[in-house]
Parts: structure tokens; C-alpha cells; sequence
């Protein structure tokens, strides 16, 4: 086989390789997924709220972002469960799915419950904040009140929450835990299509480019 056809078919194989791989998993790819559990055994059998909240900041231009909450488990009863207990920009009802946008200033889901030992759920984030270059943070904090529903509990940290998630423009996520012994969060790992995909499309794009400077060579 002459050079240039072996030059050409491997470029081929270049090709359809990266193409595979940039199409393995786009969606998951510009999501980020975290479990955040609560341990409230020390509030066990009390009634009370859970507080979460999603908000921009000040600075015009916010770049948009979304949180999904998901897979909501553990042994707390949630008293007069519904959509009413949001405010703002934010749909669903727990126990199944919530999904607040930062298009709004203020974004909450308060909702009453019965404390057993654990509260548990998952926390996704989209939107074009992942890829902005400017702009203002958007938090997404978690909080537990008092049946008075304004005392913070399980924290000391002025703002009363428990954890907050900093979304940057950019895409980087830092959460900021106020009560270790209260408040695990674990980043879910993303699965191994999506974590290729940028070298997919990087892959699909330097062999196009060769493609198309060898597209006069016959296979043979």
C-alpha cells in the first residue's frame, strides 16, 4: 500500500474515532452532579424547616444557571408537602424534583418537616455559567430552621446555611461546608464518555483539517 493511501486511511480511522468519542455523551458533559447529605439525628423528632435556596448576585449580567434537585431520600416526613412552598423562580415539589433558575433575585424552596436522622439528596448543575467568562456568582445554599422558621440550626455561620455551593462563571464550583459534622457533599464522578469528549472533538477537528488537505488521494 502506497504511503499517502495508508496516511489517508488512517486518517480516516482518526476521524471516525473522534467522532465516536465527541458523540459518546454530550449531555452529561455539561452537567455537574453532587450528593449532599445532612446528618440531623441531633434534631430527630422535631419539627422544623429546610431551607434551599438558589441565588445570583448583584452584578448585572449573571450568567444564567440552573440547579435540579433530585433523588431526595431519607427518613424525614415532610409536613404540608407541595409547589406553594417555593418562591420565585423555582419549580417541583419535594420529594420528587425541584429545578430553580437564577432569573429572579430571591429563589426558595422552604419546606416544613419532621427531622429524623438523615436528609439526602442530589444537587445538578447546568447553564451557561459553565462557559462564561465574566459576570456575577450564583450560590445555591442549604439550611435547616427551628419550627419558628427563623432560627438557624446546626450552624454557626452568620448567613444560617449550612453549605454553599459557588457557581463562577467559568464553571467552577467550590463548595464552602459550615458544619463538617453535619454536612458531607461528594461530586459524583462523570462517566468516562464525558470526560473524552473534549478530546473527541479535538480529535474530529485536526483530522477533518487533514482530511480535507489529502482529499485528492485515491485509496488503493
Amino acid at each position: 500500500m502506497a504511503p499517502t493511501a495508508r496516511t489517508q486511511r488512517s486518517t480516516l480511522l482518526i476521524l471516525m474515532t473522534g467522532l465516536i468519542l465527541a458523540l459518546a455523551s454530550p449531555v452529561h458533559a455539561m452537567v455537574v452532579d453532587y450528593v449532599v447529605s445532612l446528618n440531623t439525628s441531633a434534631l430527630m423528632g422535631t419539627s422544623g424547616f429546610l431551607d434551599l435556596q438558589f441565588n445570583p448576585g448583584t452584578i448585572p449580567g449573571t450568567p444564567g444557571a440552573e440547579a435540579a434537585i433530585s433523588l431526595f431520600s431519607g427518613d424525614a416526613v415532610l409536613q404540608n408537602p407541595g409547589q406553594a412552598n417555593g418562591t420565585g423562580n423555582v419549580t417541583g415539589a419535594l420529594p420528587g424534583e425541584l429545578v430553580f433558575h437564577n432569573g429572579t433575585q430571591f429563589n426558595s424552596f422552604f419546606q416544613e418537616v419532621m427531622f429524623g436522622t438523615t436528609i439526602s439528596f442530589h444537587a445538578d448543575f447546568s447553564g451557561a455559567f459553565l462557559t462564561a467568562l465574566s459576570g456575577a456568582h450564583t450560590a445555591f445554599s442549604v439550611s435547616v430552621y427551628d419550627a419558628d422558621g427563623i432560627t438557624p440550626l446546626l450552624t454557626t455561620d452568620p448567613s444560617g446555611a449550612l453549605t454553599i455551593f459557588d457557581l463562577a462563571p467559568g464553571g467552577e464550583i467550590t463548595p464552602m461546608i459550615f458544619n463538617p459534622s453535619v454536612v458531607t457533599v461528594a461530586a459524583v464522578p462523570l462517566p468516562a464518555a464525558a470526560v473524552l469528549f473534549p478530546t473527541g472533538l479535538s480529535l474530529f477537528a485536526v483530522a477533518r483539517r487533514t482530511f480535507k488537505g489529502n482529499r485528492s488521494v485515491v485509496l488503493g
